[in-house]
This record gives structure tokens, C-alpha cells and sequence, in this order.
């Protein structure tokens, strides 16, 4: 802030150009400071605005994290992921899937983070420049990946190519609220198993395999429903054996 006797006025400086999508956002931070008035004989001092002492406490922040609604291409991610049956750090993981904050290729590139052509592919299809939407929507192998989830309910269908709608689509067999909540959990495990064998592809340099990757979903599922519930008490067996009708019966 430049500022005198009679008058001041913001002057911001970047460390870099701005980007077309950032022009917005300086605009929406700019009304925010016109809105405060500055008192020069006042000490500076942080205040926490989710506590009215100020004080900022993690209660607070875990409240103002689960429910804000973080805009983005996919309208932000719904409030619903902080109660799927899962481990928090997974939920996170979802949240920031969601609210478009993966260092996915698309993303880094909006940071001006360089990648070449060849490890700017995906790493599964090795076709298409990766995004967040592309990874875990319309990747023709995920896409494969997700057809097996779907085989376990008897239930082949096309998917949206959207992760909202796609977090949001239940397919018919599942219609029950606790079946509704568990198969979340494993689209959960999904995606969260996609993102994982994606790392180890891309930066440990680890070979790809499609039937590692089926096998890791139905034991993390199977894990996680059976740690964060107390209504599925199926064995791994029954599990492996017929995961549709374990997830089926869930609410019968």
C-alpha cells in the first residue's frame, strides 16, 4: 500500500505475470481490501476469523475446510466425502481432487511448471496429456478399471466424464443409503489406488499392471469397510469371492 496524510491506495506486486484465470481472482482480493479501512496509529496483528476471540484453534480450521465450497471446474467438492467410510488422509485426497488442487500435469503447466511432451502423457493410456478428468474419468484403461467395479454389481453403463458427476453417479443395483455410502467408499479406494499406482509410474519409474492394480482396490476395499464400519462383517473370502453381493446385501 502506498499511502500519505490524505490519501492510499493498493498497489500489488507480482512475482510473476498473472494468468487470465488469476485476473479474477485479483479482482475479487482487491474488493476485499477496499472493504478494510487501514488505521496508521494501529499495530498490525493476525485474527483469526473462525473463532470470534480471534485465536486461531485446528477445531476451528477443520470446521471452515468441511464446509466451504471451493470453486472450481467441477463446482467443488461436496461435503458428503468427510462422512464416507474411509481414512481422513484419503478424504483429503478426494477433497482436493475435487477442488482441482492435484500437481496433475494441466495443473502444473497453469503454474508455469514445464514438463516434456513425453512425461506430460498419462501414464497409463500414453495417449492423451494428462488432466485430473482424463485420469480418473476418461482414460481408456481407468476406464477398463471402472468397468470391473461396475462387473462386480452386474452392472455395465457408461460413466460421466466429469469427477463430480462421476463421484455422484450410483448405479442402479446400489439404491439403499448405506449401499450408497459404501460403494462411495469404493470409489474412493479407486481413485485414490489410480493416483497412488500413478506416482510410482511416473516417479519411481515402476511398471504398469492392470491386474496389480484390480487386485489393490478389492483389498483396500474390503479394508476399509470393514475398519470405518460396524454393519459390514464379511469375511475377505465372501469378499474376493462375490464383492457385488457383499455391496449389495449391505443394506438388506
Amino acid at each position: 500500500m502506498v499511502a500519505n496524510n490524505f490519501w492510499s491506495v493498493w498497489q500489488l506486486q507480482w512475482r510473476r505475470e498473472r494468468f487470465e484465470w488469476e485476473i479474477q481472482l485479483e479482482q475479487q482480493l482487491m474488493q476485499q481490501l477496499l472493504e478494510c479501512s487501514p488505521r496508521a496509529e494501529q499495530v498490525d496483528s493476525w485474527w483469526w476469523l473462525g473463532e470470534p476471540s480471534g485465536t486461531y484453534t485446528v477445531r476451528s480450521a477443520y470446521s471452515a475446510i468441511t464446509s466451504e465450497v471451493v470453486v472450481g471446474s467441477n463446482n467443488g467438492a461436496p461435503n458428503i466425502i468427510w462422512s464416507i467410510p474411509a481414512p481422513p488422509k484419503v478424504k483429503i485426497f478426494a477433497w482436493r481432487m475435487m477442488s482441482r488442487g492435484l500437481p496433475t500435469v494441466d495443473n502444473l503447466a497453469s503454474r508455469s511448471i514445464t514438463i516434456s511432451d513425453n512425461d506430460a502423457l498419462c501414464v497409463f493410456c500414453k495417449q492423451d496429456i494428462e488432466t485430473d478428468y482424463h485420469l480418473f474419468c476418461t482414460c481408456s484403461v481407468v476406464d477398463k478399471v471402472w468397468k470391473v467395479c461396475l462387473s462386480w454389481i452386474n452392472c455395465p453403463t457408461p460413466l460421466p466424464r466429469c469427477i463430480l458427476e462421476h463421484f455422484n453417479f450410483i448405479p442402479g443395483p446400489i439404491y439403499q443409503n448405506v449401499q450408497v455410502e459404501y460403494w462411495r467408499t469404493v470409489w474412493l479406494v479407486t481413485t485414490w489406488t489410480v493416483w497412488r499406482t500413478r506416482n510410482l509410474c511416473r516417479f519411481n519409474d515402476n511398471s504398469f499392471c492392470f491386474d496389480s492394480l484390480v487386485k489393490e482396490i478389492l483389498v483396500h476395499s474390503w479394508r476399509w469397510l470393514s475398519s470405518f464400519t460396524k454393519t459390514f462383517r464379511y469375511t475377505f473370502s465372501q469378499w474376493c469371492s462375490n464383492p457385488g453381493l457383499c455391496l449389495c446385501r449391505l443394506g438388506a
